[in-house]
């Protein structure tokens, strides 16, 4: 793993406190690459709001990440197989409509405008799961750039980007080897591609902190190049 994107995920009210612990453990030099991923739809307070521009000064880059975070039904088999292996109830793209699912997208990207916060191109969906909603349509939300599991698409080139993925999100032994032995196949694939490194705010309190902190050990002493999400693709 040469180079990483490091973005920070589920960046939230109730996780602000969390989140600044995060980026503190970045050094100063390289936080102006961070990408944080912000849960609009919650009860955000006017000091919240005013953190999230205070980073953004500094050169972190707000993207947006679902509504609420939570999912209000699951009815399809793929979602509940996704919910019981993956995601449990956070994947709130799946199990609604094709228009629902733009419409919460819109409403994502509109909230920024109407807080004044600058908004990246960046739209990265709960647990990465996109629905229903044609990739060809996801552009008409206002987003440009739509991460996934494998892939990060481009609706203006119209293409997909594979970048490999590395996390720390495991709360059981069970997750804790599988998402190891993730890790390890991502890090072979991030000796020819960039690394996409994501981070969730109880990270540092689960069973891959000490992964989590050794990676971030890397970023402080140059083994791994954090890049501006901005220079992977051309604009």
């Amino acid at each position: 793993m040469k180079t990483a994107v490091l973005s920070i995920h589920d960046v939230m009210p109730e996780t602000m406190e969390r989140v600044a612990e995060i980026i503190e453990l970045v050094p100063s030099a390289h936080r102006n690459k961070i990408l944080l991923l912000v849960v609009p739809g919650l009860a955000w307070q006017p000091e919240q709001l005013m953190q999230l521009r205070q980073w953004t000064t500094h050169g972190l880059q707000l993207a947006g990440h679902g509504w609420h975070h939570k999912t209000e039904k699951i009815e399809t088999l793929w979602h509940k197989l996704h919910a019981t292996f993956v995601s449990r109830d956070v994947a709130e793209h799946l199990s609604i409509t094709a228009e629902e699912e733009l419409t919460l997208m819109q409403a994502n990207r509109d909230w920024f405008e109407q807080n004044g916060l600058p908004i990246s191109d960046w739209y990265v969906p709960p647990a990465w799961a996109f629905g229903q909603l044609p990739i060809n349509q996801r552009s008409d939300s206002g987003y440009r750039l739509f991460e996934s599991t494998f892939f990060v698409y481009d609706s203006r080139a119209q293409r997909h980007h594979f970048l490999p993925m590395v996390g720390y999100e495991a709360d059981t032994l069970l997750r804790k080897w599988s998402v190891r032995a993730w890790n390890a196949i991502n890090r072979v694939l991030g000796r020819w591609r960039p690394v996409r490194i994501g981070i969730h705010p109880q990270d540092l309190s689960l069973l891959l902190a000490d992964d989590l902190r050794r990676d971030l050990t890397r970023i402080a002493s140059e083994q791994v190049e954090l890049t501006h999400p901005d220079y992977l693709f051309v604009r």
